[in-house]
């Protein structure tokens, strides 16, 4: 049996392997050009299925590989920061203490409420407190509307650092725990 291993040969070492012939069980007709496959022994051919993609032709020889792995970006740290939500902390009421939601329709749900507050000092079911869920779905309930912007405000500042991080306009990720008063 007649086992190949084929990588690019232009590329740095180690150059991972991209394919695998067995030469004994068909006929290929459009082999890679002889200076990108590598002969694999029966006991390569073998492992290779136990780890799949983890082989790579180094100074000539084919070995085990595994691929260093790519630090996220920062916008895709910034995103993942934004998925998790952002923790407040509270001085002066700590049952208000919790991980909050940052995504599009909380953030939607806190302008209405805010447009209410700012415009007629009251939430938008006129209200003058307003029940708020934490990510984990607890709720929290804002006793005055002064207390309800402090954590409006802290978390449209964390939601405005991330996307400045994700757009390129900032190279630093904000904290994700907040304290308000």
């Amino acid at each position: 049996m007649a086992y190949l291993a084929t990588f690019d040969s232009g590329a740095p070492d180690p150059k991972p392997v991209t394919g695998w012939y067995d030469l004994g069980f068909a006929t290929y007709s459009n082999m890679p050009a002889a200076a990108n496959l590598i002969p694999v022994t029966p006991e390569q051919w073998a492992a290779r299925m136990a780890s799949p993609g983890a082989w790579a032709v180094t100074g000539g020889v084919l070995a085990p590989y595994t691929a260093p792995v790519v630090p996220p970006t920062l916008a895709q740290r910034a995103a993942a920061m934004l998925a998790g939500g952002v923790t407040i902390t509270s001085a002066s009421t700590p049952a208000l203490n919790g991980t909050y939601s940052c995504d599009p329709d909380t953030q939607s749900h806190i302008q209405a409420e805010m447009l209410c507050v700012q415009v007629a000092g009251v939430f938008a079911d006129g209200a003058s407190t307003v029940t708020w869920p934490d990510a984990a779905g607890a709720l929290h309930t804002f006793q005055t509307p002064a207390s309800f912007q402090a954590f409006a405000l802290a978390q449209a500042r964390f939601v405005a650092a991330c996307i400045k991080c994700q757009i390129g306009a900032a190279s630093v990720l904000p904290s994700n725990s907040v304290a308000i008063p």
